[in-house]
């Protein structure tokens, strides 16, 4: 039985092969009384679909401060995750799984076994998410399906995807219009089935002694075009390495968590702009984030420094 999209498609059809007045009116009175889950009503109309809003569930993190900039994750979500190289991209995406319900990872850059290894090794209870045993090769319709399945098994919506790139299969596409591709069905995959989709991204080879911008995300502007949400991560550095070597990074286990973009409102908070920063240290005893406030200390710091050079300066000068 033909459908009534169907029915307009043809009729749409008829007028491009013709282009005459009459199959224009056929096609309008056509639609003039079409109903379907596509078709044009009032804003009026959507009132049922806009109180769903106020039951929307929140994926809270545990992480306070992020939690009160964003009033927790939400369903119909893409989260764009980006960091240099050696952020901490993949543990932070850990530590937020752990904290969230029933999630799925997709770890390609450093396998699930691997991820895992390290709590075992140092006698820690390992965090609890569902992973395919395998996913070498995986491509993004293999993603789908495999969400699918997490779903209907462990009912499991919250899905992490560690890195992008690894989706870029086609090699006969340019690298920003795949890019463009993968983000379009990802937003149409937490449209369709009501998931939280979290995607990390790498970032171009810029400085790592400040932190980045979402317009350092590498290969292309749709990562943070696409998200709803945009986190960018910066992991506190030393001074430059030993004897002056620029090629010598030293870190801390301080991290910086940046919520650059986010479309969605936090009503509960209606006045904090929907971005911000969370301020957090790696505990390697329990291999989890402590919320802290290095990087407000940090730049207390570099003003009172700042200011100290300027009156030495100043005498200087005078």
């Amino acid at each position: 039985m033909t459908s009534p999209l169907d029915q307009a498609k043809k009729l749409k059809a008829q007028l491009e092969r013709e282009g005459s007045v009459e199959a224009l009116q056929r096609l309008s009175e056509f639609m003039s009384v079409y109903t379907g889950e596509n078709e044009v009503i009032s804003s009026e109309d959507l009132m049922e679909d806009i109180k769903k809003f106020e039951s929307e569930e929140r994926h809270k993190t545990g992480i306070k401060q992020l939690d009160d900039i964003l009033d927790g994750f939400r369903s119909n979500q893409v989260i764009a995750i980006a960091a240099p190289t050696k952020a901490g991209k993949t543990q932070f995406c850990v530590h937020l799984a752990r904290n969230l319900k029933n999630t799925t990872m997709f770890l390609f850059e450093e396998s699930a076994p691997e991820v895992l290894y390290k709590y075992y090794k140092k006698g820690l209870k390992m965090p609890r998410f569902y992973t395919p045993r395998n996913v070498v090769g995986m491509d993004l319709d293999m993603v789908y399906l495999k969400m699918i399945e997490s779903w209907a098994k462990y009912d499991s919506k919250i899905f992490f995807i560690d890195h992008l790139h690894y989706l870029l299969d086609d090699e006969n596409m340019n690298t920003t219009y795949k890019i463009k591709i993968v983000m379009q069905q990802l937003k149409e995959f937490a449209k369709r089935h009501n998931f939280t989709i979290f995607i990390v991204a790498h970032i171009k080879h810029i400085a790592v002694d400040q932190p980045p911008g979402a317009e350092a995300i590498r290969d292309s502007s749709f990562v943070a075009q696409y998200a709803d949400t945009t986190i960018m991560l910066w992991r506190e550095t030393h001074e430059v390495g030993a004897r002056g070597h620029k090629n010598v990074i030293n870190y801390t286990n301080n991290l910086l968590v940046n919520v650059y973009y986010n479309r969605k409102i936090n009503f509960t908070h209606p006045n904090n702009n929907n971005t911000g920063l969370c301020n957090l240290t790696f505990n390697t005893d329990t291999w989890t984030y402590d919320e802290t406030d290095w990087y407000t200390m940090w730049i207390d710091n570099g003003e009172q420094k700042e200011s100290e050079k300027s009156k030495v300066l100043k005498n200087i000068r005078s």
